[in-house]
């Protein structure tokens, strides 16, 4: 990454010293300015990706995509991971019935936004973000609702990594002992099917 940067900025000073205008010297500051503020922005898009509105979500998704086009891996290294594991929080099993309820609830709603959030992530850059993805979804236990939701917006990007995914989801249910669960499963198996 540091490389990569170094390149840019000495091609960059390069056009400056060049006299090559007023718009790549505003596009010189504008990315190390996003470089410097990545430390403030990250931490900031990470939340707003789980927040309670959509178009909250939503905007988020567009300065990830922002984000990404400006500093590049950098941006997948350190929000996808975030979400991830957002999505495969297990619910805290201690403390009196009533906080436990709540606090289940509240992880799930959390689970369902980070779900959203990279569905809406995916909408703008599955050709990016899909092979970063399908490695972490298809490591046992698969979460084939979260694959199942995310092969809808995938697009053309899904068909290099269909036979992988497949292989894994059949995995799961075949060795799902408990009969509701693998109904659910074979359920979100059919709708990953069908995208």
């Amino acid at each position: 990454m540091q490389s990569r940067l170094r390149k840019i900025f000495r091609r960059l000073e390069f056009l400056l010293a060049g006299g090559h205008g007023a718009l790549l010297k505003m596009f010189y500051f504008i990315l190390k300015y996003i470089i410097a503020f990545s430390s403030t922005i990250i931490p900031t898009v990470r939340r707003a990706l789980l927040d309670p509105l959509v178009e909250v979500r939503q905007s988020a998704a567009k300065t990830f995509e922002n984000l990404h086009s400006s500093i590049g891996t950098q941006a997948l290294d350190e929000i996808l991971p975030y979400l991830l594991n957002v999505m495969q929080k297990d619910a805290i099993p201690n403390g009196d019935q009533n906080n436990k309820e709540d606090e289940q609830e509240r992880e799930e709603t959390e689970r369902d936004f980070a779900l959203d959030a990279l569905q809406r992530i995916m909408q703008l850059k599955s050709r990016v973000v899909l092979p970063y993805l399908v490695p972490h979804l298809i490591q046992p236990p698969v979460d084939i609702k979260a694959l199942a939701s995310l092969t809808l917006v995938a697009g053309d990007a899904l068909a290099r990594h269909l036979s992988r995914i497949i292989q894994a989801v059949i995995t799961h249910i075949a060795d799902e002992k408990d009969p509701q669960a693998k109904q659910q499963h074979l359920f979100y198996a059919e709708q990953l099917l069908a995208a």
